[in-house]
């Protein structure tokens, strides 16, 4: 058996099919698995090495997929800030065929800094409505990314948000400023 090295960020499984599994990694792109694990294959390999913080399949189009790159985990100072390896985002990507080609959408309104990635969220019902959680605060599309509204900006870094289990009305997000960490309904 080979064993590969780098860090794997995050894991999205196919809606309907378990053998399906997708994996974001650090800087290495998006990966898909159709045989539970056993091969793997390269979805991003077209792309510049990016770091991928949240995968969004579409349940009612499986081949439509949605990607937050910059590798968040990596972004809190230290060797890899300090020696450049850094991997910022360039926003979301999505794919409808599958990932064989991705289109960059809507940058996020009012970022004038680099910003990485922490979570892409898919709302339960509604595939065109995504929040972006990133260094720069929480973002929200509700046509499938090509337009973005700031949620919230002046909380900080928003690493998570989830929906109430059995609510698609009520979220819950967690934010740190540096020095306060936050907890939003």
């Amino acid at each position: 058996t080979d064993f590969g090295i780098g860090r794997i960020d995050r894991l999205e499984f196919h809606p309907s099919d378990a053998s399906i599994v997708y994996a974001g990694a650090a800087g290495g792109g998006l990966w898909r698995t159709s045989d539970a694990g056993a091969t793997w294959s390269n979805l991003t390999a077209d792309l510049p090495c990016l770091g991928i913080s949240g995968i969004g399949i579409d349940p009612n189009d499986n081949n439509t997929i949605y990607i937050l790159t910059g590798d968040g985990d990596s972004d809190l100072s230290g060797l890899v800030e300090d020696f450049g390896y850094m991997r910022f985002s360039i926003g979301v990507l999505r794919s409808t065929d599958g990932g064989a080609r991705w289109t960059r959408l809507a940058s996020f309104p009012g970022v004038t800094n680099t910003l990485v990635g922490y979570r892409l969220i898919m709302h339960p019902n509604n595939s065109n409505i995504l929040f972006a959680c990133t260094s720069e605060g929480l973002f929200r599309t509700n046509d499938g990314g090509n337009n973005w509204v700031a949620v919230e900006t002046t909380g900080g870094r928003f690493y998570n948000m989830k929906f109430k289990p059995g609510s698609t009305d009520i979220c819950y997000a967690v934010a740190n400023n540096g020095n306060v960490s936050r907890f939003y309904r």
